[in-house]
């Protein structure tokens, strides 16, 4: 599943297969656009839950393993600044249409 704002994608969920490398191997993953200043904080504090971005670049991309026990709240602002992040670099004509102004 791959989730786009303008045409720009700011999250996909897939399953990596189970021959692929570690850490990623067999993970049912969400990749998203995550600010780089607050990917190390993540990835320290989890692990095991929190990998760099899968088929992504890593500085800028992180996969949350969603079988982990990750909080609900973390998830979804992780969503929402995914979001955010990848609508604020659509041009401002964009913007302006999909906030319907």
């Amino acid at each position: 599943m791959v989730y786009w704002v303008g045409d720009r994608q700011f999250a996909c969920e897939f399953t990596v297969s189970s021959d692929a490398k570690a850490p990623y191997a067999g993970r049912h993953l969400l990749s998203l656009k995550c600010d780089s200043d607050r990917i190390l904080e993540l990835r320290a504090e989890y692990p095991d839950a929190i990998l760099p971005g899968y088929y992504s670049d890593g500085r800028t991309w992180i996969s949350l393993d969603l079988d982990a026990d990750l909080p609900e709240g973390l998830l979804l602002e992780l969503c929402d600044m995914s979001y955010d992040l990848v609508f604020s670099k659509l041009p401002k004509r964009v913007q302006r249409e999909i906030s319907g102004e």
